[in-house]
């Protein structure tokens, strides 16, 4: 069974033996025409008399019994709810299959109820017209099927859907209800935007770089302003020429774990916090010192801080001569260098804080982050990353992601 025809039983004009037949005659057409495996009518009990009078010019006209088929009854066929989710009940018992709404005939509230079934559920709409009669009912020999193109009013619904889901950061979500729609305008560009941004959100640059140039953007004129300030910081980020990026990597990071923050993933969004603050160390250490934290050349630090921390450092020396040095010595050795914010990261609320991202079940432990503490360390790291950027609010403007 492939193709299904739900149709919407009335009575006719006053229910009369007259109005019943034409409407039955009308109905019928549309079955003919329709050639479904199967018929479904909903209708009140007095709808019963025009589904008997169908079958029985069905059988006149030699063609004998109707194709498989049912009745769902409506007690209520001035009632919405019942009308609506009777109709939307049956749809779901045929996911597979395609359903056909004939909206011919029946109570406002059902025809109505159908029809918004139809556009929800992405169905074809379908109704008889042509030449009326005196009398307001399909003329005889007149009728013709009439279908209703709602498409487009079902992907502009699809498409609000979307734009929640980018804007809420669910950009598998995003894509994978916008390649069922067919008529939505720039939907290519949409689609390499949607690309783009869950490439960034996973720190993937590069790929999100090739996706943001592509001109196609262009077409969505709500991202226009937010694109350029995105594609000038993308090429930052991903030129290898440019060597001072700190800045920006803390920027993106920051905005990264405020998103996380938002889905009420702390856990996620302290490990970004936690890499933050690692960041900020390791961008002074390269901007003002030149050091490098995955190969720490002890000849560019004075002299009292190699006297101070020689021990930290030989125990951080591996097998090939490297040293490298994890977050706290590098706030140590900035520290010992006279810098301010090596003296911040030694405050005990920065320490509390950071022992419960290590308690984490993200980090060494099993207990997870709570709100409060995600709160706490966020405002923290802020404070930390725009006593040594003053211009991060800015940057942080440029590297958050638009809203369409």
């Amino acid at each position: 069974m492939n193709r299904l025809l739900f149709m919407t039983v009335g009575t006719g004009i006053g229910a009369s033996k007259e109005g019943i037949h034409s409407l039955a005659h009308g109905l019928l057409e549309s079955i003919k025409q329709h050639r479904s495996d199967k018929i479904v009518f909903f209708g009140s009990k007095l709808s019963k008399k025009t589904v008997d009078s169908i079958q029985e010019q069905h059988q006149k006209e030699g063609r004998g019994d109707l194709p498989q088929n049912e009745f769902v009854l409506i007690e209520r066929v001035d009632d919405f709810d019942e009308c609506f989710h009777t109709i939307k009940k049956e749809i779901g018992k045929y996911q597979t299959h395609e359903i056909i709404i004939d909206y011919t005939s029946g109570t406002k509230t059902i025809t109505m109820s159908a029809a918004i079934c139809s556009v929800l559920h992405g169905k074809k709409l379908s109704l008889i017209s042509g030449k009326r009669g005196e009398n307001g009912l399909v003329v005889r020999g007149t009728e013709k099927i009439e279908t209703q193109n709602l498409y487009q009013v079902y992907d502009e619904l699809i498409m609000e859907k979307v734009k929640d889901f980018f804007n809420n950061h669910r950009f598998h979500a995003a894509e994978s209800i916008l390649k069922d729609t067919v008529a939505i305008k720039n939907k290519g560009a949409y689609l390499k935007l949607i690309k783009a941004y869950e490439a960034w959100d996973r720190f993937d640059h590069q790929g999100c770089r090739e996706l943001l140039m592509d001109n196609e953007l262009e077409q969505i004129p709500e991202i226009k302003k937010a694109l350029s300030k995105n594609k000038k910081v993308i090429g930052i980020l991903t030129n290898p020429k440019v060597e001072q990026k700190g800045r920006w990597m803390v920027a993106d990071l920051l905005n990264n774990a405020k998103r996380r923050g938002t889905e009420q993933k702390y856990d996620d969004a302290v490990a970004r916090l936690y890499r933050t603050i690692e960041l900020i160390a390791q961008s002074i250490l390269k901007e003002k010192f030149d050091i490098d934290t995955s190969n720490v050349d002890i000849s560019k630090l004075s002299m009292p801080t190699k006297v101070s921390m020689k021990k930290d450092l030989d125990r951080n020396k591996y097998n090939n001569g490297k040293i490298k040095v994890g977050m706290h010595l590098s706030y140590s050795m900035l520290r010992c260098e006279g810098e301010e914010i090596g003296k911040k990261f030694a405050s005990d609320e920065l320490k509390d804080l950071l022992n419960k991202r290590n308690n984490s079940i993200l980090a060494h432990g099993l207990d997870p982050i709570s709100r409060e503490n995600y709160k706490k360390l966020l405002d923290k790291t802020m404070e930390i990353a725009m006593g040594v950027f003053p211009d991060l609010e800015e940057l942080m403007k440029s590297t958050r992601f638009p809203r369409i």
